[in-house]
């Protein structure tokens, strides 16, 4: 029988975020991602033709005729649009950085900040569910990845007819405690998990752009602030 998308989706989070999120701390410029031990050319999510460095840092391409060379006034926060019409997210493009997709997580888009020792993903997908169910599989996924977890934060905030489910998780595994921030929603047209997550002793530092990224998480073009 095969897995449930929702729980191959929680397992990419959950399993894989302690692991990310120890490479985030202990890595160093030299060890990110093969795919950016070279300058990587991409598009950004304003449409600029960029090119993004080994070290994390990007600028314009020039060899690409860049039609947009000039940003737009609204080009620093831009929209990453999910796999479900209804969710995207907006971030800060000065301060985050969108990682490459690997292959068979098309559902699921990393970034890494650009100074902090933080990441983030956000995960959606098409299958149905409702706030209860997802907020029950996310904790279930935490521990079967083998974590310690405690739950410090665990409400629904309103937005308009919705309500958007809100965790804070403190996970320990091998000797480490990271911190897990979520916004999450679903209902019948799919669901959504936008996370961010760095290690316990730098959670205040980072919490405030933590907390600005997953609450850029917007629903029918509405965010849920």
């Amino acid at each position: 029988m095969n897995a449930h998308p929702i729980r191959l989706a929680c397992a990419a989070l959950c399993a894989g975020a302690l692991s990310l999120a120890a490479s985030a701390i202990h890595a160093a410029p030299d060890d990110l991602p093969s795919a950016l031990t070279t300058p990587l050319r991409a598009v950004a999510e304003d449409g600029r033709r960029v090119l993004l460095m080994p070290d994390g840092r990007w600028h314009l391409d020039k060899q690409a005729g860049n039609a947009a060379a000039t940003p737009r006034a609204d080009a620093v926060t831009s929209p990453y649009r999910t796999a479900v019409k209804r969710f995207s997210v907006k971030y800060d493009t000065r301060n985050w950085i969108p990682l490459p997709v690997k292959e068979g997580e098309e559902g699921k888009r990393s970034f890494k900040h650009r100074t902090l020792p933080v990441q983030a993903m956000v995960i959606a997908d098409e299958v149905p569910a409702n706030n209860t169910v997802l907020r029950n599989i996310i904790l279930h996924n935490m521990r079967n990845a083998g974590a310690a977890v405690t739950v410090l934060i665990d409400e629904e905030r309103d937005r308009g007819k919705d309500k958007i489910g809100y965790i804070r998780l403190l996970g320990s595994m091998q000797g480490m405690d990271y911190v897990f921030t979520t916004n999450y929603f679903a209902n019948s047209d799919g669901n959504v998990q936008v996370t961010c997550l760095t290690v316990q002793a730098l959670f205040a530092k980072s919490q405030a752009e933590c907390q600005q990224f997953i609450d850029g998480l917007t629903i029918d073009g509405l965010t849920i602030d």
